[in-house]
């Protein structure tokens, strides 16, 4: 029954990610974003969440928690014309006290004429197997700046394709530190009913929200035996900039 949400939350995830003590602002203003920094060295930090809650005579609540690293490894000024930045994302997933599992993919990113793309993606298992995987079409991510109705075609997917469009200017408070953010909603052609928002500021990725909604068990018949409505909630924990 969950193994459907979590295929679809993994790859959504991949599109498709050193707080200070205190109260303070990160680039406070009305103003939308118009970078993301990708400076060699950068790591953020999240604490993410897969929220399931069944109904029926079967009914269970429970959630899965993973603690998500994104980290710029290094700067390619050969694969493309523009360079291409590496990223690591490394998701360790607890599933019980005695079993946990750990996930590396390897993303190359670009950033021309405004546009922060994804070039390609793949699962690292060894950790020397480091060949790159580019898609002759690459995936925009961003469209600088971040403005308010701002919309774009972010490409085909797995899934379709993914459009993207910018609903609010805003600040959004984690852990006593506002950051200004851009709210960006992602809409995929095929899974209109899923809800997927993300939270950018000049620091990057601040938290990320996907609504799955209520999803359906079929017996061999065809007829509905039971329900569960899920959702995963990202939220930043930590970051380290160079700059």
């Amino acid at each position: 029954m969950k193994a459907p949400c979590f295929a679809i939350a993994c790859i959504l995830l991949s599109l498709v990610l050193s707080l200070s003590c205190g109260q303070s602002f990160v680039n406070s203003g009305e103003d939308g974003i118009t970078s993301f920094p990708l400076e060699v060295g950068n790591r953020w930090v999240y604490s993410q969440n897969d929220y399931h809650s069944g109904f029926g005579s079967g009914a269970q609540t429970d959630t899965v928690h993973s603690l998500f690293t994104r980290r710029v490894v290094d700067f390619d000024s050969i694969l493309l014309p523009s360079g291409v930045y590496l990223i690591d994302d490394t998701i360790i997933t607890t599933w019980s006290e005695y079993q946990t599992d750990t996930s590396v993919t390897r993303c190359w990113w670009s950033l021309t004429d405004d546009k922060l793309c994804e070039c390609g993606r793949r699962s690292i298992v060894n950790p020397g197997d480091t060949i790159p995987s580019l898609w002759e079409y690459p995936r925009v991510l961003l469209d600088f700046p971040l403005e308010r109705n701002k919309n774009w075609l972010m490409g085909e997917s797995d899934l379709g394709d993914y459009n993207r469009r910018v609903v609010d200017i805003d600040n959004c408070e984690i852990h006593d530190t506002d950051y200004h953010c851009a709210v960006v909603k992602t809409s995929i052609e095929v899974l209109p009913n899923i809800e997927m928002l993300d939270w950018y500021s000049n620091s990057g990725l601040i938290r990320s929200h996907i609504d799955f909604g209520k999803s359906y068990l079929q017996d061999e018949m065809g007829n509905i035996i039971d329900s569960v409505y899920s959702y995963q909630s990202i939220v930043l924990e930590d970051i380290d900039l160079v700059n």
